[in-house]
């Protein structure tokens, strides 16, 4: 009997002993693979489209250097290749949807955060979400539809008594792109702002009302003036979706290759790197062309790595300065 309990028990033991030594190499591997799936694959993948789009384009970056960007001539039939006019639209269009939208996402966000009631806040911050989802082409077709006809006839009138030059203004131009960008950004913008307005500790604006501040000085001082980073943040990750978009902003810019009249002329059909793109990659034909989109689809990569990864790193700061909340 207790030969048989002497068996059992070393059974038992060898089969516990068998099983902690299993685990420990799941636990010994674990780690190393997540990290490599996690961090391995983005990593291989961007090297890949770097790869790519360097190699592909390299005949152009021999063939013009640095005069690519400084030329204003588009034509493809006497390989007459210059950029600027694209690299200025690009630019144009996502800074002033940034400067149309940072406000207001900051008082949506705002509101949001302060007046909604609590039941309600979930909702409404689910619904801006949403907002994020609808297809870029839909935007499209309200710019064309709905913006271009009431800027022709209830904005540009009068616009152009005070500048003159708005008046000659067709619809289609990079201010009608600008302001469909700052519509399609603004969810980015009031989503990650409201998260910042979330770390704001309770303590700082309990102390505010104590000293007797009003409600506008503890939302002035202490949520927006406390999250400033944040803020900061979410502009860079809002322009380098601004930088990259493609549908909209090609169905209303007008895709014009002429170079601007002025550095100021917002109301002319323009074109960004992206709607050139999507515009010419398929009917391009000779080497030298399609290297030259192939190094325009690289200097947009560049632009919108450096903004998202400029972004991120005020994001970790910021993560940092409140203990990793």
């Amino acid at each position: 009997m207790a030969n048989e309990k002497n068996t059992a028990n070393s059974l038992l033991n060898s089969l516990a002993s068998s099983d902690l030594s299993a685990k420990s190499l799941a636990d010994k591997w674990f780690a190393p693979a997540m990290y490599l799936l996690g961090a391995g694959i983005p990593l291989v993948l961007s090297f890949l489209y770097l790869f790519t789009l360097i190699k592909e384009s390299w005949l152009a970056i021999t063939a013009f250097g640095l005069r690519l960007f400084t030329q204003t001539s588009w034509d493809p039939i006497q390989n007459n290749y210059g950029v600027f006019t694209f690299i200025y639209g690009t630019l144009v269009t996502s800074f002033i949807a940034i400067i149309i939208s940072l406000p207001l996402g900051i008082m949506v966000a705002t509101f949001v955060y302060e007046y909604v009631p609590p039941n309600l806040r979930v909702t409404v911050r689910n619904s801006l979400d949403l907002l994020a989802g609808i297809p870029s082409v839909i935007y499209g077709l309200w710019g064309i539809f709905v913006l271009i006809p009431f800027l022709k006839r209830s904005v540009y009138p009068g616009l152009g008594v005070v500048f003159p030059p708005v008046q000659s203004a067709i619809g289609n131009s990079i201010f009608s792109a600008s302001i469909v960008l700052s519509i399609m950004i603004m969810p980015i913008l009031v989503s990650i702002i409201v998260e910042g307005f979330d770390t704001v500790p309770q303590s700082l604006r309990e102390a505010m009302y104590g000293l007797g501040a009003t409600r506008w000085e503890v939302t002035k001082h202490v949520v927006v003036g406390t999250t400033k980073p944040t803020i900061a943040a979410a502009t860079l990750l809002a322009l380098g979706r601004a930088l990259g978009e493609t549908m909209a902003v090609t169905m209303v810019i007008g895709n014009s290759n002429n170079p601007p009249s002025s550095f100021f002329a917002i109301f002319e059909p323009g074109q960004t790197i992206s709607s050139l793109l999507a515009n010419e990659f398929s009917e391009a034909s000779g080497a030298l062309y399609l290297s030259t989109l192939f190094e325009l689809a690289l200097v947009l990569l560049v632009l919108t790595s450096i903004v998202n990864i400029l972004g991120i790193l005020i994001v970790k700061r910021l993560k940092q300065s409140y203990g990793g909340q």
